[in-house]
């Protein structure tokens, strides 16, 4: 059984509220600056760098792009301490989430509003424990 990490999502929305502009919710890692060198491009300080919900979970939580995705400008892999992980796959670790939460918060909110709302909705533990709204029967 999951359990939703609600003060790290809090935290990732407080993030992108007040770095609306390094948002990016159809891409883990993006480049707001195509003169950045590779590696500095994807650090989480760097106004360079926009991202998904997902991307920014791994970012705040210390995690960084893999050196083979800083050149290839890819994003899916981050790593830390040497540990390689998949941005979506670690960012639902650290949330605490199920696969069905994790798809639609990762997935199908495309504004910031849809994000709260699903973030609320965790919030209120409407689905715990289950991987889709119509197991609870």
């Amino acid at each position: 059984m999951t359990t939703f990490n609600e003060p790290s999502a809090r935290e990732v929305l407080a993030f992108i509220s007040d770095n609306i502009e390094r948002w990016d919710q159809c891409a883990s890692f993006n480049s707001l600056d195509s003169t950045l060198s590779p590696s500095t491009l994807f650090d989480r300080y760097s106004c360079g760098t926009a991202a998904c919900i997902a991307g920014w979970t791994v970012l705040l939580a210390g995690y960084q792009v893999d050196a083979y995705n800083r050149v290839h400008l890819n994003g899916n892999l981050v790593t830390r301490y040497g540990r390689p992980a998949y941005v979506r796959e670690m960012a639902q670790e650290l949330l605490g989430l199920t696969d069905y939460q994790a798809n639609k918060l990762f997935i199908w909110c495309g504004t910031l509003e849809s994000i709260k709302s699903v973030i609320d909705e965790y919030s209120r533990n409407l689905y715990p424990g289950k991987d889709h709204p119509k197991e609870d029967k």
